[in-house]
């Protein structure tokens, strides 16, 4: 029984960081749920005249516009919070230009924060690392003896330049993905992890 509800159950675009990746997963949950599911059908239902365009998508042959994001969204059934995230996806992933890129980064990151206050999809966490400078600035603070973990502090160490909110949440974020971790005592510290860009 549990075989047949992991097979029946279509992925969750919130766990992704690629909008390829998610139509080729929902390609293949769908067909598994319902042997008769095809190109042609999906084609049907997103009003796209080549029953192909889809698999061209999902192989990098094609890039989809606005019009084909809403096409392709009403498809998968994705509406409201989850079609602004595959939205916001797929143009992530088509752009050359590091400034909309950070821009999508940011709209994934509220999208999913809004809607899962867990984790997100560890590939975007690295996103966010790398766009936030003050992260990896609060990680080397760590290093000093008159260190605290206080909010304060921290502001007051990066001359103002960022918020107590930010400093609580940078934090949160280095630990989450294993920059930073608590010691025996609580106290936070260095892990030996690293991160390669």
């Amino acid at each position: 029984m549990d075989n047949e509800i992991r097979m029946q159950a279509l992925p969750e675009i919130y766990q992704y960081s690629d909008f390829r990746e998610y139509l080729k997963d929902y390609y293949k949950a769908k067909k598994e749920r319902t042997g008769s599911f095809s190109y042609r059908s999906l084609a049907r239902q997103g009003r796209w005249s080549s029953p192909s365009y889809f698999k061209m998508v999902v192989d990098g042959k094609r890039n989809l516009s606005h019009q084909g994001v809403k096409k392709f969204a009403k498809a998968l059934g994705l509406s409201g919070s989850e079609g602004h995230y595959f939205e916001n996806l797929v143009f992530l992933n088509q752009t050359d230009d590091p400034h909309e890129e950070s821009e999508r980064l940011k709209r994934l990151i509220k999208i999913k924060s809004k809607k899962h206050a867990s984790a997100l999809p560890f590939q975007l966490k690295e996103y966010e690392l790398l766009t936030r400078w003050h992260l990896l600035v609060i990680r080397e603070l760590l290093i000093l003896k008159d260190f605290k973990e206080d909010p304060i502090w921290i502001v007051e160490r990066l001359d103002h330049k960022i918020s107590k909110a930010e400093a609580r949440e940078g934090i949160a974020l280095l630990i989450d993905l294993g920059l930073v971790a608590r010691n025996d005592h609580g106290k936070l510290e260095l892990t030996k992890s690293g991160l390669t860009t």
